[in-house]
């Protein structure tokens, strides 16, 4: 099987563009560490051939045979004709602009097995409020949401009471991820400007642990690998990532694993790895969004788990494999890695 591996930043997603993308770096660790897992995967499995894209800006130490530069210019064009090229497609992308459904359309279309989630999957869940009104639908607990569309005198009144945060309908990550309040009010004139060009929802502040799980779904049943933390570091009224500990909360995984199975039901299509996010407060553990992706906690998989995350991923796509039984009788053990992601 020849595979076709594209990590959209690093990958030529910003050709055109120059580098200084605040997502090039998390790029980096997920591909070198994907790369890493199928490499000792083709070590045991020498029918699999894998190649991947490579922004010509950027140099590769290892992986050189494997590697495709990318041209110039006329990105999706390269990425069509090595999808074409290929038996199987594992995208890496964000959901925002629907980077991540086109190509995994791409892929059907040209009946190219896909190692990720349905368009359909995609579609919900990119949508973090049509995400919201799904888990409430199933009775999950969530963030109450609203559209939001204008900054007016009484929601500026209102941030002297209360905390808010304000994030992209379809972000990924922290990106554009702002905390409102009366120490904030300073920044508002900066995000008048992002919402005129792009849908955002309005959550309030909820105080809390945020956490993770990386979880394998196949058609009719999951598995949770690990339950990581992660460590955000709020300033000056944006969001950012600062390490996640990578099997940190494994305290939760009964919590964690019930509620993902409700996630299975309720959202058709999510497949291979997932990366759902939490936070735990007082209460509950409440679910903040779903990425149908490779997730930047990915990059700690490896070391985590005794066994390599890509055989289990791929497995799901092989039409010789059936169900998850073989890999759910192995005993699973979880160690914490800590990953440093603060740029």
């Amino acid at each position: 099987m020849k595979l076709f591996v594209c990590e959209y930043f690093t990958g030529g997603g910003l050709i055109g563009k120059d580098l200084s993308s605040n997502f090039i770096r998390e790029g980096e660790m997920i591909i070198k560490s994907l790369l890493a897992s199928l490499s000792k995967f083709q070590k045991t499995n020498q029918d699999i051939e894998f190649f991947f894209a490579r922004d010509y800006r950027l140099r590769t130490k290892k992986f050189k045979n494997s590697c495709l530069y990318t041209p110039k210019k006329n990105i999706w064009s390269f990425w069509e004709s090595c999808i074409e090229k290929s038996d199987a497609f594992w995208p890496i992308a964000p959901e925002t602009e629907n980077i991540l459904e086109r190509l995994s359309q791409i892929a059907i279309k040209r009946k190219k097995i896909l190692i990720g989630s349905l368009p359909k999957a995609i579609r919900q869940t990119k949508n973090k409020y049509l995400t919201n009104k799904i888990l409430q639908r199933n009775r999950l607990p969530i963030i109450p949401s609203r559209i939001f569309k204008k900054i007016s005198p009484k929601f500026l009144k209102n941030l002297e009471k209360k905390n808010w945060i304000l994030k992209p309908i379809d972000g990924a990550g922290a990106d554009e991820v702002f905390i409102l309040n009366k120490a904030t009010k300073k920044i508002i004139d900066v995000i008048e400007k992002k919402i005129r060009n792009r849908m955002f929802i309005l959550q309030p502040y909820l105080t809390g642990q945020v956490m993770s799980v990386s979880a394998i779904f196949a058609k009719d049943d999951f598995i949770p690998l690990t339950c990581n933390k992660l460590i955000i570091n709020p300033s000056k009224g944006s969001v950012h990532y600062q390490k996640i500990e990578v099997g940190g909360a494994e305290f939760l995984r009964n919590e964690m694993t019930r509620i993902v199975k409700k996630i299975h039901t309720a959202f058709g299509g999510l497949l291979g790895y997932v990366g759902i996010d939490f936070i735990k407060n007082r209460k509950n553990l409440v679910v903040l969004e779903i990425n149908p992706r490779l997730t930047t906690s990915y990059v700690g998989l490896a070391r985590s788990i005794n066994f390599n995350p890509v055989e289990i991923i791929l497995k799901q796509f092989d039409k010789n494999y059936q169900n998850m039984r073989e890999v759910k009788k192995r005993k699973l053990t979880v160690k914490k890695v800590v990953i440093n992601v603060s740029r």
